[in-house]
């Protein structure tokens, strides 16, 4: 008979603890991102560690409910993970949690990433952030990153009451620390990357022009509507310096469109909310409003709230 969903994480975490002799498991709910509930497991090396990594148990059930992996694959897959994760993050775990609340240590790879507010506002109620109309900017430092992949925590309150700075500064800080990262390429561009190919047999210049902005990374490229200087340079290369639309694609990316007419603002919305509601994780989601980009006034304001981004710093 097919377990409920808690008790096959408790289970499943239990069975895999017996063969993991030296590891300590406990069941975590992690609150994501638009209030979404991720179930996991944090691993710690040994019962006196104070780095525990979350090894998310969502697609693992997934697999297990729809009847594509067995009970006991489930659970081979799940230890081989948590071992790979533990080992994973051990190599860059070195006094970590002294590292973390350590300011000079940390400023260099605090980052932004760009929320929606109302989906959120439990949340930002412990994070220093600024309003953006619907959306909030909040900030998040990169503990490693490698080819393997990357950790980072989220700044809280009372991490920067530890590190003794201002919203302002955080802000400053990563507002330099991301201009190397942003970048925008066409879309038909990105799907050849998708597709690990050189030509989808695409004329770029017949095509409509819709940019692809986001990070390096591909992660928390949303973030790139904060910074003015890279929306110049995306209306100068890609719209001849004129305004341009922005649809919210996800807290990882937004794509450039051009500028939308009276009668197009709905059909751009409309896209928006399509992706949403069919495409997109629900952790990913960002907004379904429409942004413009006004190159003269070199501000973004929302189109469809019909009112400019305006920053307001909440850090209490």
């Amino acid at each position: 008979m097919m377990q409920s969903k808690e008790k096959f994480f408790r289970t499943l975490i239990d069975e895999v603890q017996s063969e993991l002799i030296g590891y300590k498991l406990e069941y975590n709910e992690v609150t994501k991102n638009n209030g979404q509930v991720l179930h996991g497991v944090n691993i710690r090396a040994n019962e006196d560690s104070n780095v525990a990594p979350v090894l998310y148990l969502d697609d693992f059930y997934q697999g297990y409910h729809i009847g594509a992996v067995s009970y006991n694959e489930t659970i081979e897959k799940v230890k081989a993970a948590v071992i790979n994760n533990a080992q994973h993050v051990l190599k860059h775990s070195e006094n970590i949690a002294d590292r973390i609340v350590n300011y000079n240590e940390m400023k260099n790879s605090i980052y932004k990433r760009v929320i929606n507010f109302e989906t959120n506002k439990d949340m930002l109620k412990t994070m220093p952030h600024k309003k953006l109309s619907d959306l909030a900017v909040v900030y998040r430092a990169k503990v490693f990153s490698d080819g393997e992949g990357r950790g980072s925590v989220a700044v809280t309150k009372e991490i920067m009451e530890r590190w003794g700075v201002t919203l302002d500064a955080i802000d400053k800080v990563a507002s330099e620390n991301m201009k190397e990262e942003l970048v925008s390429m066409h879309l038909y561009e990105k799907m050849n990357e998708l597709m690990d190919s050189e030509d989808v047999g695409i004329n770029f210049e017949d095509s409509p022009v819709m940019v692809v902005l986001t990070t390096k990374e591909g992660i928390d490229g949303a973030s790139c509507i904060t910074d003015k200087e890279f929306l110049a340079g995306v209306s100068e290369k890609y719209f001849s310096g004129n305004d341009f639309a922005i649809l919210p694609s996800s807290i990882h990316e937004v794509l450039a469109v051009k500028k939308a007419e009276s009668n197009e603002l709905e059909e751009y919305q409309s896209m928006v909310k399509e992706v949403n509601s069919s495409v997109l994780q629900p952790q990913d989601f960002l907004s379904n409003e429409v942004y413009g980009y006004d190159a003269t006034k070199r501000q973004v304001k929302c189109l469809t709230a019909d009112s400019p981004i305006k920053e307001k710093s909440k850090s209490r």
